[in-house]
């Protein structure tokens, strides 16, 4: 939990630089570095646990999560 709260804190400190930011630089910046304090391998290939820009039945998720094989969030 520490990974996460040093996580966040980095991001606060910094929060004046992501002002007026485009989703891209808000998904780099800050949702990745969250998903990887989680505990979440958005690099790995072969696990592929973090799927960008996911279709599902009404259009698409910004990231799909999957915890084996299996989709979970």
């Amino acid at each position: 939990m520490t990974d996460l709260k040093n996580t966040i804190a980095h991001i606060l400190e910094y929060r004046q630089h992501l002002a007026g930011a485009n989703e891209a630089t808000i998904q780099q910046y800050v949702i990745l570095p969250i998903l990887r304090a989680l505990g979440w391998d958005n690099a790995n290939l072969a696990s592929m646990e973090v799927l960008p820009e996911y279709a599902v039945t009404d259009g698409q998720v910004d990231y799909a999560l999957k915890v084996g094989q299996k989709l979970t969030l």
